[in-house]
């Protein structure tokens, strides 16, 4: 199953109508990491957003921040691949699927990425012997021949819509010629065609099959216009051809003998075939349009009201003790099946259902929190199965100008959404404003509290993440938290920019003796370097970590230790300081790796494979020289034969 699948919890079995991709890079010198988007729309479901984030050598797939599938030494655009070529090949279609590949802007990495997902389509095409079959398809593109070689992937038999974006220079006069792409039979075949941010060269004619149409030229003449005006529009459908000039190379007289003698914004002459001539002078734009059919191209849509709560709103409690009970079982089945956002807009219903749902106490099914502390001001972002929820508070209740709630309501608020929580969060986070450092450090915690301290009892989360780097803060904010169930503990800054700061952790440290410490699985510490003994990091199954330094005995000791332990998954550590040389490449330390990098300069790192004892997993070892870094991790053997395979193809 494709990551996407699994993180949206979709079976083949499901009807897809639409599929965009979307891809976004920054290029290596910048700060934002690359990164990707699938859109999937499932018949009868919600939109599903899946994110793939590269951090230069591994990449994460997410729906939200909570819930990550991290993918080792794989770029985003590998990812996604995988998950397209899954999705297309597996998935059951809808017969009017759309289908969207879109890049932010045309630098050169985002092209390049498209190229891939390009290829693998291609490869997709080639392989199955037919076309992608999608009804609807939004493609960038940087070059028509591209153009060419990526539309002869898809379906002519289904391809009913094509839109096409080529973000050129809208200031300059570069026409683009179609050539042959108009004998395609996907051209042909389309009913509906849109061209768009470029200035094309193509005959008119070549639009008389389609139903609508969107084109834009640099210039139109008089010559344009009776060319225009002569094409047999035929489609049994037709609804209009739009054509949008950057400059009109037409005298006044031409436009007076065709319209007429008015001169108003939108002019309109009937022409053959029930079809009309129409010019727009607002939009730059002429039209040959069915007469029915209106200038904006807009089509009125009503939003359906849903009054399922209205019947529920006539309950009262002045009913019999008979019927009130009655009452309890059908709203207990129903809110079961509600989370937050709708428990709250039920008990607004009505008094009854109010009192039914305090007596009930329904799980709110809150999957995740994250609070963002300003200095006289909250946010809170509540995350549900699919979807989240930001709330804003500030300092005053004057909502007119603000749009923000009274902070005086935050306790409150965050009391009526989670005081009937039974499950742990899947993460708590806090965010603070870096003013708060200027402050007293026991303002941190009294902020806290005004969250936690009214639901009366510890707080449940699997993963604690904090922007402070000092631990001693982060044990006074744990101590509000249940130990047991907290699996992973994360804080530093967020800030990535060097120098970094520095802090220490040992057993003076009151955050080290903690249970919550002492029982949590895996640890980050962001953009901090951390000067401790690795004897404090070692009862972790994962950690994320700099160091200030990392000694040879070090690398051995850990190894030997991860070799050891049953519970071991990865441990990563970028250092500072170290006396790690060519030494270790003796057999008296780490020995002869299975790849060592000749040019550190490269990117690439060392690796060693150790085996485990009576099971079929190693410990793999990646060492690299250049950004200082070491990374354990437990993999299975097969894994390391891959390696091998690999390496000598």
């Amino acid at each position: 199953m494709s990551y996407a699948y699994n993180l949206c919890q979709a079976t083949n079995e499901w009807i897809l109508t639409k599929l965009d991709v979307r891809i976004s890079c920054h290029g290596v010198v910048s700060q934002i990491r690359d990164k990707g988007e699938l859109t999937l729309i499932f018949e009868d479901k919600s939109a599903f957003d899946v994110k793939y984030e590269y951090d230069g050598a591994d990449t994460n797939v997410y729906r939200t921040e909570y819930n990550k599938l991290h993918v080792q030494e794989k770029d985003f655009v590998d990812v996604m691949c995988e998950d397209i070529n899954h999705i297309l090949t597996n998935a059951t279609l809808a017969e009017d699927l759309s289908f969207s590949l879109l890049y932010a802007d045309t630098n050169r990495d985002n092209v390049e990425a498209a190229d891939r997902v390009h290829e693998q389509i291609k490869s997709l095409w080639q392989k199955q012997q037919k076309g992608v079959p999608v009804y609807t398809l939004f493609l960038k593109i940087d070059n028509i021949s591209k153009l060419r070689d990526v539309l002869q992937c898809f379906d002519p038999t289904t391809l009913t819509e094509l839109n096409i974006n080529m973000d050129t220079n809208k200031h300059k006069p570069e026409i683009i010629e179609f050539g042959d792409i108009v004998e395609m039979d996907q051209w042909k075949n389309a009913k509906e065609i849109n061209l768009r941010n470029f200035f094309v060269s193509i005959p008119f004619e070549h639009f008389s099959h389609c139903e609508s149409a969107y084109v834009e030229v640099w210039k139109i003449s008089a010559d344009d216009i009776h060319k225009l005006i002569e094409v047999d529009f035929n489609a049994p459908e037709f609804r209009r051809i739009i054509v949008h000039y950057k400059s009109l190379d037409v005298t006044k007289k031409l436009l007076k003998t065709l319209f007429g003698g008015t001169y108003d914004n939108r002019r309109v002459r009937s022409i053959n075939n029930n079809r009309e001539f129409r010019q727009c002078t607002l939009a730059n734009q002429f039209y040959i349009a069915h007469p029915d059919y209106g200038f904006s191209d807009q089509r009125n849509s009503r939003k359906e009201a849903i009054a399922a709560g209205r019947q529920l709103s006539k309950l009262s409690t002045s009913q019999g003790p008979t019927e009130w009970l009655h009452i309890c079982v059908i709203m207990g089945k129903v809110t079961q099946y509600l989370d937050y956002k709708h428990l709250q807009v039920l008990r607004k219903v009505s008094r009854a259902i109010r009192q039914c749902i305090d007596i009930l106490k329904p799980d709110p099914k809150v999957v995740a929190v994250t609070i963002y502390y300003g200095l006289g001001t909250r946010s809170v972002e509540i995350f549900g199965k699919d979807d989240s929820k930001l709330f804003g508070y500030s300092g005053s209740n004057k909502s007119d100008q603000t749009n923000k709630l009274d902070i005086s309501n935050f306790s409150n608020d965050m009391l009526l959404i989670l005081k009937n929580q039974k499950t742990a969060l899947t993460e708590l986070e806090l965010e603070y404003v870096d003013e708060f450092e200027k402050e007293s450090e026991h303002l941190y915690i009294e902020c806290f509290e005004e969250f936690v301290l009214p639901l009366d009892r510890l707080f449940s989360v699997e993963k604690f993440t904090v922007n402070l780097r000092n631990p001693e803060i982060v044990g006074q904010l744990l101590t509000y938290m249940d130990p047991v169930s907290l699996r992973k503990i994360e804080f530093g800054s967020e800030y990535v920019n060097r120098p970094w700061k520095q802090i220490e952790l040992d057993n003076k440290i009151n955050l080290c003796n903690m249970e919550h410490w002492k029982n949590a699985k895996e640890l980050t510490i962001n953009n901090t370097v951390v000067k401790c003994d690795v004897e404090v990091l070692i009862h972790f199954s994962e950690v994320d970590i700099i160091l200030d330094s990392m000694l040879l005995q070090n690398v051995v000791y850990l190894k030997d230790t991860f070799l050891s332990s049953p519970t071991f998954c990865q441990f990563k550590a970028q250092f500072v300081n170290s006396d790690i040389n060519e030494t270790i490449f003796v057999d008296t330390f780490l020995g002869d790796p299975s790849r060592r990098v000749s040019d550190p300069s490269s990117g690439l790192p060392n690796i060693w494979f150790f085996s485990y004892a009576d099971v079929d997993e190693d410990l793999q070892i990646r060492y690299y020289q250049e950004r200082k870094q070491f990374m354990f991790t437990r993999i299975p053997r097969e894994t390391r034969f891959q390696h091998f395979f690999h390496r000598f193809l």
